[in-house]
This record gives C-alpha cells, sequence and structure tokens, in this order.
C-alpha cells in the first residue's frame, strides 16, 4: 500500500518543525544567557561602584584637626574693650 500524498507532507513538515523548535530552544536559550549575564554585570557593577562609595566616604569622614598647644603671653598686657 502506498501512501497518499497527504500522509507524506506530514512527514516531510515534521523534520522542520522539529529543527525550528529545536533552533527556538537553542535562541531562547541563548537569549536567557545573554539577559542573565547582563543582569550579573550590572550588579556586580553597583556592588563595586557601593564599595568605592563607601571607602570613600569613610575617608572624607575623617576629620582633619590642627591642634595647637597654648603659650603663656607677657602678663602686663591689658585688654582694653569699647
Amino acid at each position: 500500500m502506498k501512501p497518499d500524498n497527504h500522509d507524506e507532507a506530514d512527514f516531510m513538515e515534521r523534520p522542520r518543525s522539529s529543527r525550528q523548535s529545536r533552533r527556538g530552544v537553542i535562541i531562547g536559550v541563548g537569549a536567557a544567557l545573554v539577559l542573565a549575564v547582563g543582569i550579573y554585570l550590572g550588579i556586580h557593577d553597583r556592588a563595586n561602584s557601593e564599595a568605592k562609595l563607601t571607602a570613600a566616604t569613610e575617608d572624607a569622614a575623617i576629620p582633619t584637626v590642627n591642634v595647637i598647644n597654648p603659650t603663656a603671653g607677657a602678663p602686663n598686657e591689658e585688654l582694653v574693650l569699647p
């Protein structure tokens, strides 16, 4: 028995749809990987920037103070106020 043309057409399309679905899966996985790498790099970059900002803020928060020791002046100077 020879299959009719309808069965042959279905048989010829199956591998094609299988290839198309496989290609779709590969494209989907590739897109997901690209998205995941983009998210990772974005988070990593923000974490590095935050660490740098924290270090810079801590360095800037240290006050700079000049210390002067008092010395005794002449005891006979008088302060005249208006």
